[in-house]
């Protein structure tokens, strides 16, 4: 693929279907089995003195939605598998995340070009200290949102134009509260979260406690998402789906 290609293909996947920009949980976030090679000494020292000092990644890593692997992990990375394989393993909670819904190809696209950008920043290249490692960042930094800018423009107007339109055509949606868990069905569990196989899971939590005589209680829900073994461990509840649960639902 050529660069004028390469470029338009990045630029209409990004400039058209950003979702959102904030943290993950690290333990969301699944990496390709194609980039978890082994990454060397002393990048890896690196990247892992940089992330405990910062607590997080400075850079924020491209991920895309996906439901190939656990149900836990709602994420693939993009672009940034290096910082994301050393967070997981020493035990860093939440990194940043840049989140677009991209096809294989545009997800190719986008890494090559971040790889140029990388590339041309230098930042390939071993700092002698921890401080040269955070002004490169800081460089890619700058570039990269440099590029965004117009990317976020865009996006507001685009959702503005959305909720605008969905609030003249739906105009109770709005207005509907939000699932009871005392009283609510699986089926509306499911719509509320927005994903079928998570809805499931979290049914199969709430049956739990009302088969044992347990109230149902956000405090009691997040001890059986932290169960890991034993009778009270429910397949595929984690800590991911019950914060998605407790965001979409309530508890009265």
């Amino acid at each position: 693929m050529d660069t004028s290609k390469r470029r338009k293909l990045i630029g209409n996947s990004l400039g058209i279907k950003p979702i959102n920009h904030g943290q993950l949980y690290t333990f969301q976030i699944a990496v390709p089995e194609s980039d978890t090679k082994d990454i060397s000494y002393e990048r890896h020292q690196l990247i892992s003195k940089s992330l405990t000092e910062c607590k997080s990644n400075l850079i924020p890593l491209i991920v895309r939605p996906t439901e190939k692997y656990s149900q836990e992990e709602e994420y693939e990375v993009v672009y940034g598998a290096d910082w994301c394989l050393v967070a997981k393993k020493i035990e860093i909670e939440k990194l940043w995340a840049w989140v677009f819904d991209l096809t294989d190809d545009q997800a190719a696209a986008a890494k090559e070009e971040m790889e140029k950008l990388a590339s041309s920043s230098k930042l390939t290249e071993t700092p002698n200290s921890i401080e040269q490692i955070k002004i490169q960042l800081q460089q890619l930094e700058t570039s990269f949102k440099q590029q965004l800018e117009g990317i976020n423009q865009n996006l507001e107007q685009l959702v503005s134009s959305q909720v605008k339109e969905k609030l003249s055509k739906e105009p109770d949606e709005t207005l509907k509260k939000l699932p009871n868990l005392v009283s609510t069905t699986q089926r509306e569990i499911e719509d509320a979260i927005g994903n079928k196989r998570h809805g499931s899971a979290a049914w199969k939590a709430i049956k739990r406690l009302k088969n044992t005589g347990r109230d149902i209680t956000w405090e009691n829900l997040e001890k059986l998402a932290k169960t890991k073994k034993g009778e009270d461990k429910i397949e595929g509840f984690g800590e991911g789906i019950f914060k998605n649960l407790k965001q979409a639902c309530q508890i009265s």
